[in-house]
């Protein structure tokens, strides 16, 4: 729960950074903010420009989901004992973790330092997608999660609070669809694992242009760096996906019934998750 408040947290801040970013930058103060900053307005602008326009879902979301594809984890978890070695696509993954969600009505909930409590619900919040990939014979693994917000509440409130706001409604997006990617190392121990981020996507930006996208937002609002915003959403669907001692996970909430471990594994062109009970 604490990485989750982490992550809504870190996402009203970049959205609030980069209305900040869109203000200054539609204003003009390009003087300013190359001389204090050595912050290229019109690189920043063409960023800004291609955050604006509709995301080319097709080409972010590239393995999508369907609602009944978590059937067979769920028969599993629900199973009495455990005794069989079971795999897991990433689709059965992302639908089973989606599913989770929408059914722990808290999950997306998180308090503002002024003990407001915003619901990232109410902003659409969508697991859109889950992908593994370069899996290795150590069980190691490259996760991406790709997570969808709506912002026509956001645009609402800049809309009906006026000048200067109402002005930069046109260059916030609709929609922000982050693609987080991290490298999942899997531990000398059973249910032990570590990650790193590789870095994440917006929209329809570039990796290098997200990077420089957070780099400029990091002047305005303190993020840390486009990395380390991949780490905190990807650390949430690891974390629900195997689980430790301090998050119950899939993998480690089957402890009980046998499984005694988990791997990442890859075989005839396609990557699982499997559950080890041997």
């Amino acid at each position: 729960m604490r990485r989750r408040k982490t992550l809504l947290g870190s996402l009203l801040k970049f959205i609030f950074g980069l209305i900040l970013l869109v203000a200054v930058v539609v204003g003009g103060i390009c003087g300013f903010l190359y001389f204090k900053y050595k912050i290229n307005v019109f690189t920043v602008m063409g960023q800004l420009n291609t955050l604006s326009q509709a995301p080319q879902v097709e080409k972010i979301i590239t393995n999508p989901y369907e609602s009944s594809d978590k059937e067979t984890i769920e028969t599993i978890k629900n199973s009495t004992v455990i005794t069989t070695y079971a795999e897991f696509s990433d689709r059965q993954i992302a639908s089973y973790i989606s599913d989770y969600i929408k059914n722990n009505p808290d999950a997306l909930k998180v308090k503002l330092s002024n003990d407001k409590e915003i619901d990232l619900q109410e902003y659409g919040f969508e697991l859109s997608q889950i992908k593994f990939s370069n899996i290795d014979e150590k069980g190691n693994v490259d996760f991406n999660v790709v997570v969808k917000l709506e912002l026509e509440k956001v645009k609402k409130f800049m809309k009906e609070n006026g000048v200067p706001l109402k002005w930069f409604v046109n260059k916030v997006p609709d929609q922000l669809y982050i693609s987080s990617t991290v490298r999942v190392t899997k531990g000398e121990t059973a249910f032990a694992y570590s990650t790193e981020g590789l870095g994440m996507t917006i929209n329809n930006l570039s990796l290098k242009d997200t990077e420089s996208i957070f780099d400029t937002v990091n002047v305005f609002v303190k993020l840390g760096s486009s990395k380390d915003f991949s780490k905190t959403i990807g650390d949430i669907f690891v974390d629900s996906l195997i689980g430790n001692e301090n998050n119950d996970g899939l993998a480690y909430s089957l402890k009980g019934k046998g499984v005694k471990d988990y791997t990442f594994t890859s075989h005839d062109d396609n990557n699982y998750f499997a559950i080890i009970v041997l």
